[in-house]
């Protein structure tokens, strides 16, 4: 905030508004319209810069599409930010009914809070999301859509996250989850040289096991997204090979580790599907980590002798052994954001 600016009164933290939709609030088939792609941030700011509200900002992630925004004196605007969604998902706004949220004064800051420090994430303690905050952030303020209040707000979300990673054992979940998950494919492999990975979807908890994994050893990573332009953008970021979404069966059936955190709702690895795969590999084992939410992998598929599969439930239950427990850490969070909302 500038030298010549006033910080908000206490008081006008209840005139915060926030809508929204994420991964975890719709069903699966608007969660591939709204999140099969990276939403548009850019065109999201444009849209809400014609609602003339006050301040506000945009929050879209590979997650979450969330306005928030302090609202001119009478303006009612939800229904407008639910419309902007809904424009977005091309669905009519009634059918974002029961599955979008919304947050005034206290709760909205809170929730953003919480967003920033990961604890609304699929994965706790996943580390991306600040930075996608602060990327948000930045976007809204170029284009001029925030004001003292929203700066106030935002900066209270950066020191919230800091301390939530620095004081309470949140920021260890993710990194905990990883490495067990490197430990069982080590007890199964033994060694990494010479295995190839296999990621479905991209997602942030996919992302972060594909680069423990390669960090481990593992020779080769290929990646599979039914966008080839995301594919392309993630694989050229991380310098890796993609492929075609409808070449799954075949890869699948080269792939030692699979990785699968599509989440569209519907399992992309089914028994048969695995089944076929292993009996090209002619039965050497292959380790499929279901990070998807909802699950990728059919549940029967576990019952096949040579498939080893775990989901994130699995992998938390084994970090959660070390760490001391998601319930745990979420607790000591949330505690320490509902004392900065307070202050």
């Amino acid at each position: 905030m500038a030298q010549n600016e006033v910080a908000p009164a206490p008081d006008s933290f209840d005139r915060l508004l926030l809508l929204g939709v994420s991964t975890r609030s719709v069903a699966a088939e608007l969660r591939d319209r709204l999140f099969a792609e990276e939403p548009d941030l850019a065109s999201l700011i444009a849209d809400l810069k014609g609602l003339d509200c006050q301040e506000g900002l945009v929050l879209a992630t590979c997650e979450r599409i969330e306005f928030l925004v302090v609202p001119r004196p009478g303006q009612r605007i939800a229904g407008d930010l639910l419309q902007l969604i809904a424009t977005a998902a091309d669905c009519p706004p009634a059918d974002l009914a029961g599955q979008s949220y919304l947050h005034q004064g206290a709760e909205a800051l809170r929730h953003l809070l919480g967003v920033a420090a990961s604890l609304d994430s699929q994965v706790l303690g996943e580390p991306q999301v600040l930075g996608q905050v602060k990327q948000c952030c930045k976007a809204a303020q170029e284009a001029g859509l925030t004001g003292p209040l929203l700066d106030s707000v935002t900066q209270a979300a950066f020191a919230a996250a800091r301390r939530v990673r620095r004081e309470t054992p949140v920021g260890r979940q993710a990194s905990s989850m990883t490495q067990v998950a490197t430990e069982v494919a080590r007890d199964l492999f033994g060694r990494f040289d010479g295995l190839q990975l296999l990621w479905l979807g991209l997602g942030e908890m996919g992302e972060m096991l594909s680069a423990d994994f390669v960090a481990a050893g593992v020779s080769k990573l290929l990646l599979l997204h039914p966008s080839p332009p995301r594919a392309e953008a993630v694989a050229q970021r991380l310098n890796c090979n993609f492929a075609p979404w409808q070449d799954l069966a075949k890869h699948l059936a080269e792939a030692d580790i699979v990785v699968s955190d599509a989440g569209t709702g519907r399992f992309i690895l089914s028994r048969e599907l695995v089944a076929e795969a292993l009996r090209q590999r002619r039965h050497r084992p292959v380790l499929l980590i279901d990070a998807g939410v909802p699950a990728d992998v059919a549940p029967e598929t576990a019952a096949l002798a040579d498939a080893f599969v775990y989901d994130l439930d699995d992998l938390e239950r084994l970090a959660s052994e070390r760490s001391g427990g998601r319930a745990a850490a979420s607790a000591l969070a949330w505690g320490l954001i509902s004392r900065r909302v307070a202050a």
